[in-house]
């Protein structure tokens, strides 16, 4: 899979300065724990999120809430090289299926999470519109996908986590934030706003959503082309381990990798422990 970075001369090509520590070429350990942990300054639920002009694949400018025009939104994070989105999407669609006439679900594509050779982060607006047609066809998104500038004005505001999820009001106030789209929280979260009930529970950091994941690393990892494997072993290579450990389960479905990974070494530790006493 290759994301194309042809430059032009229109609007939506201008390169912003130089130098953005947004749009990172290498990944690295502060970057990497940024991930585990909303920023102090992210928008929390009860804040208001300003309308946002996006814009979609066609490179036209879409406000967010016209778009949802009355619904709540489900504004979901993600980029093809972020095996987070790429464990998450399947149950994502399927949300979107059930719960879509209620609460209009938007995927934002955002700074990739394991730049590479293939996929490279993108240098201009026109790279990120190619970036997010890239996503939508491998993930098979059948609702909105969109980007915000270069730099990442909306993401920013959100926490700039690689695949979170915000559910946000008609008249634009931020009602439920997971640090993970694939928290088990979200889908209750969304069908009590689709129910227009009040939810229990407004916000959630959980990393549990990491050993659906573990799985999906090495293959996405990989498929974001030179660069983006040594970054990864570079930053964290224990989560590498990981990653190379889940390739021996073969027969079980990727999101249940990390479970089943995680299983087998207590139970191997269980053993040892017998054996050694």
């Amino acid at each position: 899979m290759t994301a194309p970075n042809a430059a032009s001369h229109d609007s939506l090509s201008e390169r912003p300065p130089h130098g953005s520590d947004y749009r990172f070429e290498h990944l690295n350990l502060g970057l990497f724990l940024q991930d585990v942990r909303f920023s102090g300054t992210a928008l929390v639920p009860g804040d208001r999120l300003p309308d946002a002009t996006l814009f979609d694949l066609d490179e036209r400018e879409v406000s967010l809430r016209s778009l949802a025009a009355g619904r709540p939104i489900a504004l979901v994070t993600g980029s093809t090289t972020c095996p987070a989105t790429a464990s998450s999407m399947p149950d994502l669609n399927g949300l979107e299926e059930r719960y879509g006439d209620h609460v209009q679900f938007v995927l934002l594509q955002v700074r990739e999470a394991h730049p590479g050779a293939k996929v490279g982060q993108p240098h201009t607006l026109r790279d990120k519109v190619q970036h997010a047609e890239l996503m939508r066809k491998v993930y098979a998104v059948g609702w909105p996908v969109l980007v915000d500038d270069i730099d990442g004005t909306l993401h920013r505001q959100l926490g700039t986590e690689p695949n979170s999820l915000h559910i946000i009001s008609a008249d634009g106030e931020i009602l439920y934030r997971a640090l993970f789209a694939g928290d088990a929280g979200a889908e209750n979260a969304i069908a009590a706003v689709a129910a227009r009930e009040q939810l229990t529970k407004k916000s959630s950091q959980s990393l549990l959503p990491v050993f659906n994941s573990v799985g999906f690393m090495h293959d996405t990892v990989v498929d974001a082309g030179a660069g983006a494997y040594s970054d990864m072993v570079k930053t964290a290579p224990p989560l590498v381990a990981v990653a190379l450990a889940a390739k021996l389960f073969p027969f079980v479905p990727k999101k249940k990798r990390g479970l089943v990974l995680l299983i087998t070494l207590v139970v191997l530790g269980v053993v040892l422990a017998v054996v050694m006493n």
